[in-house]
């Protein structure tokens, strides 16, 4: 479950960088010429000074970050006590399934090739 919590913040974040990615404004396009050209030091530190002078104004902006921490990952799924509270997985039903299926079915094929499918 907490896998499956990390690929969906995982899938969130990638579907934004493909917007930024794309650039239909343009604006990344002309941020790296501005970057790249024979002034890029002055550049920087342009926009290095722009940026300070914005956190200067507003201290209080909160700042965004795209970490993820496992911790922060809660997971509320219901384990019974045979499975001792998640630490280990009841899979009896899945093999009674797989026991009558095989004697039906399938002749050549074991439990983990069974669970593979």
């Amino acid at each position: 479950h907490r896998v499956k919590i990390l690929i969906d913040k995982i899938t969130a974040a990638n579907g934004d960088l493909i917007t930024l990615y794309e650039d239909k404004d343009r604006l990344f396009k002309e941020e790296l010429a501005h970057m790249r050209g024979p002034q890029m030091f002055s550049s920087f530190y342009e926009s290095l000074g722009a940026t300070r002078d914005y956190f200067y104004k507003f201290p209080s902006t909160p700042v965004t970050t795209v970490s993820i921490k496992p911790e922060d990952i809660v997971v509320n799924v219901p384990f019974s006590g045979e499975e001792i509270f998640g630490k280990y997985m009841d899979l009896n039903s899945n093999f009674l399934e797989f026991v009558n299926i095989s004697k039906k079915y399938l002749k050549d094929q074991d439990y983990l090739q069974y669970l593979d499918k």
